[in-house]
């Protein structure tokens, strides 16, 4: 039984997201598939939906666990170690993503399909939708407020993009205090370089022997630094 759906309900998720890993939606089919391959995905990954594209990707919920952060929507690619980017910040904006990706754009109207799923996907005016990307695009999202007013951490060439969530950005602060609650899994090579050129303020941000950290954090009772390493590269 696919465990998936009940802890999405429990996390509060609308029933469309909780459908997703057991029975997906036909409109996605071309796009994307359902979760029908075990795989140990980061403790903090609760995956909903394959990417059917190169990869494997899939796309799900980052849900942190001992750490005060939010839940998002984030893609997770296996062949970059698991490396997730936040892709949504709220199911809004994921089910428009969804939408965008199924639009056809040498149609002059939305077909029946791309309305059910719309419909589907509590996706309201669709037709809007439609419109906004079949004349321009990426472009599109700088014409949503949904996604202008809270833009997802990857977005950062919107127009005055500001960033109000919590997920690592390429340019982070170097405030010890609060790059301590990013797990190596949402840091890649680039971003540490970036931000911090001499040295990562945490061990498990390094790609090391993961176990002996845990095991010493666990005999602390450091359970928030626990479950950051659970989700960190270097596990032998």
């Amino acid at each position: 039984m696919n465990p998936y759906p009940t802890l999405l309900k429990k996390l509060g998720f609308r029933r469309w997201v909780q459908r997703l890993p057991v029975d997906g939606h036909p409109s996605l089919f071309d796009h994307y598939r359902d979760l029908t391959a075990d795989r140990a995905y980061p403790p903090c990954f609760v995956p909903v939906l394959e990417d059917a594209g190169s990869g494997p990707q899939y796309f799900g919920i980052a849900k942190h666990w001992f750490v005060e952060r939010e839940p998002v929507f984030v893609k997770c690619s296996v062949e970059n170690g698991y490396m997730l980017w936040e892709y949504a910040r709220n199911e809004s904006q994921f089910a428009i993503r969804l939408l965008r990706s199924t639009i056809r754009y040498d149609d002059d109207s939305p077909s029946d399909d791309f309305l059910d799923l719309a419909s589907d996907l509590e996706c309201s005016d669709p037709e809007e939708i439609f419109r906004l990307f079949t004349e321009h695009d990426d472009a599109a999202f700088e014409r949503l407020p949904v996604f202008t007013d809270d833009p997802p951490a990857g977005m950062h060439w919107l127009d005055g993009f500001t960033y109000r969530g919590e997920f690592p950005l390429e340019q982070m602060p170097q405030d010890i205090s609060d790059i301590r609650k990013y797990p190596r899994v949402e840091l890649d090579d680039e971003s540490i370089r970036a931000s911090w050129p001499e040295s990562v303020p945490a061990d498990w941000q390094r790609v090391a022997d993961q176990s002996s950290l845990f095991d010493r954090a666990f005999g602390e009772n450091r359970f928030a630094d626990c479950w950051l390493i659970a989700n960190s590269n270097g596990w032998k």
